[in-house]
């Protein structure tokens, strides 16, 4: 998985680079503006769309790969860490979604907001 991870990684730069080179290549934009507008808003289109995608795929990817047959002790952890990261965004939501009065009722009701 280290490998696909890498090639990832790769394409993602060199995705980037030619996005950047491009974006800012003052003789392209003179030679043809129009190949130029439609080069640049479809790597921005692809970048967009790995850039929304990749924070949910990498991670499950991940937690795939440390399953049976390809576990081991760094995909165990791997696996384990994931594990842990999802519980604690669903508690992040939890917390969000309560109204303060169902929040009052986990704080010491002795305390004041002033420090009094």
């Amino acid at each position: 998985e280290m490998l696909l991870l890498r090639v990832l990684q790769v394409v993602v730069f060199v995705l980037a680079y030619t996005f950047a080179r491009d974006l800012l290549s003052r003789s392209d934009w003179e030679e043809d503006p129009t190949d130029q507008v439609i080069f640049t808003g479809s790597c921005f289109v692809v970048l967009l769309v790995l850039a929304s995608w990749m924070p949910s795929a990498v991670p499950r990817f991940i937690g795939v790969m440390a399953m049976p047959p390809y576990v081991d002790d760094e995909n165990f952890r791997a696996f384990c860490d994931l594990l842990i990261q999802q519980q604690e965004e669903r508690d992040v939501q939890v917390v969000r979604r309560l109204t303060r009065s169902q929040l009052s009722m986990f704080t010491d009701p002795t305390l004041k907001s002033d420090g009094k």
